[in-house]
Order: structure tokens, then C-alpha cells, then sequence
């Protein structure tokens, strides 16, 4: 049998001091701080097993979508 794996939209968001803001939109709360988006990714992870829990979090697709001062640009 199959899991259900949800796929979340990650968004990076980089800062004038080249850190990025980490949001997942669609989890309200779900926000970290990173200096790459590789560590981005592992923490927002961890931010959203303390909002939806461990398993949902471990099975999660992360899409990432970053975006800077210019314009976005693909992850």
C-alpha cells in the first residue's frame, strides 16, 4: 500500500544581509531562517514536525521557491 505524501511549497525568501526567511504559505506558523537553502530546507522540516508531526513531516515533499532582491529564480 501506498502513503499519502503531501507535497508543501517552501519559500525563500533572501534578506539585503543574505539570509533567507523559510515559509511553508499553506502551514501557517511553519517559518525558520537560513543561510542556505540546502539548511533551509532541513529546518522547515523540522518546523513543520512540531506543527503536523513527525510522520508527516519525514514523508513530505519540499518544493522549493526562492525568490531575492532581483527577481525569483529556481531552487
Amino acid at each position: 500500500m501506498l502513503e499519502d505524501v503531501t507535497t508543501y511549497r517552501v519559500r525563500f525568501e533572501l534578506d539585503d544581509t543574505g539570509w533567507y526567511a523559510v515559509t511553508i504559505p499553506s502551514v501557517p506558523g511553519c517559518i525558520t531562517q537560513a543561510r542556505t537553502v540546502h539548511e533551509g530546507l532541513v529546518l522547515v522540516r523540522d518546523a513543520l514536525a512540531l506543527i503536523a508531526g513527525d510522520d508527516v513531516a519525514a514523508q513530505a515533499e519540499l518544493l522549493a521557491e526562492v525568490v531575492g532582491a532581483s527577481e525569483p529564480r529556481a531552487a
